[in-house]
């Protein structure tokens, strides 16, 4: 519910499109980022729940031919040791 606070906090309107619910990994975050992406193909960023989900992220966008941060930025949470 924050993302929606902050949104709002900038005076942008909400979109359910940019929204995915499911879980907290990283299988997740690739299905996540493949409906995204068929939402709207010219996504420029994801911003993921936490680092897990970001990985996944960041592998979904890699298969679909996307570069990384060049064509999408994808920003997770909690600091993961890679």
């Amino acid at each position: 519910e924050c993302h929606r606070a902050a949104l709002a906090a900038h005076g942008i309107e909400e979109d359910p499109r940019w929204t995915v619910h499911g879980r907290y990994d990283r299988q997740a975050g690739y299905e996540a980022t493949l409906e995204l992406l068929r939402r709207d193909p010219t996504l420029t960023a994801v911003v993921a729940a936490n680092d897990t989900v970001a990985l996944g992220a960041c592998a979904a966008l890699r298969d679909s031919g996307l570069r990384i941060p060049d064509d999408v930025s994808v920003a997770g949470f909690d600091d993961l040791p890679f």
